[in-house]
């Protein structure tokens, strides 16, 4: 939303009131709220179309999107158009990622470490091992990863040996307390599990929900863009026979699948269900 950028470029510009970082820092939320509700190639995906929606609407960041074009994608204008950003950036060689604490390079490194390695422990590790400005990209991948795995996958030793842990966690909580009482005013239709709410799609099932979807027969289903570019398609998940449709039940509800606006698949609940 309009009040979620000024507030980003405010916080920002606290220390690099520049146009470049504050887009980036916009990439970097985009991200980061994806990552709590979806894989992390699915969620490069959904932040690609927020920030080349954000750009849309705010041109004058437009001229900084340049320096990011091995993380920020647009189908419509980049020769990369077939490419998935996950495994674009995961092809990128080591040699070729810069730690240097320039805030394309931390953007840049961060998912990188992300991309490349499978846990919190793995990605905060190899992001220190770039070398450089190594506190910088470290807490940038920590916090990505973080979000991604969640806080029992962070190494209990290194907890421990936190400066006032206590302190911090209690922050955190707080943290945690406001983020669902301001934000997460959505509950999964199914599940009922507190969701962040979305606009576009306020009836929409958690992801742990859509992979219970089934036919009317009770087949099990998965839905799947064809494409990086898009492009809707469903199948029966035991034996890959195409399913042409787009209606399915989960749990006896009765639910609607289609092509997210920026890539994806949602899944919501039909009206009068």
């Amino acid at each position: 939303t309009t009040e979620a950028y000024r507030l980003t470029e405010e916080v920002s510009s606290l220390t690099h009131r520049h146009p470049r970082s504050v887009l980036a820092c916009n990439y970097l939320l985009f991200l980061a709220s994806h990552l709590t509700e979806m894989d992390v190639e699915m969620a490069l995906m959904y932040a690609q179309g927020d920030i080349n929606n954000f750009l849309q609407f705010n041109p004058e960041f437009k001229a900084e999107k340049h320096h990011f074009s091995r993380t920020i994608f647009d189908h419509r204008e980049n020769t990369q158009q077939f490419l998935n950003p996950y495994e674009f950036i995961r092809q990128i060689p080591e040699h070729e990622i810069q730690s240097s604490g320039y805030v394309v390079h931390t953007l840049e490194a961060a998912i990188w470490c992300l991309v490349t390695t499978g846990n919190y422990k793995d990605a905060v590790l190899r992001a220190v091992n770039l070398g450089e400005d190594t506190d910088t990209t470290a807490a940038v991948t920590g916090a990505l990863a973080g979000i991604a795995y969640g806080f029992e996958s962070i190494p209990t030793e290194w907890i421990e040996q936190l400066a006032r842990k206590d302190d911090i966690l209690h922050l955190a909580e707080r943290l945690e307390q406001f983020h669902l009482e301001h934000n997460y005013k959505h509950r999964c239709p199914v599940c009922k599990i507190h969701l962040v709410y979305n606009e576009r799609y306020p009836d929409y099932v958690c992801s742990n929900c859509v992979e219970k979807a089934t036919d009317k027969d009770g087949r099990p289903l998965r839905f799947y863009n064809q494409s990086i570019s898009g492009g809707f398609a469903a199948e029966y998940a035991d034996t890959r026979e195409p399913y042409t449709g787009h209606d399915c039940y989960i749990d006896g509800i009765a639910c609607h699948a289609d092509e997210a606006r920026f890539g994806g698949i949602v899944v919501e609940r039909k009206d009068n269900s």
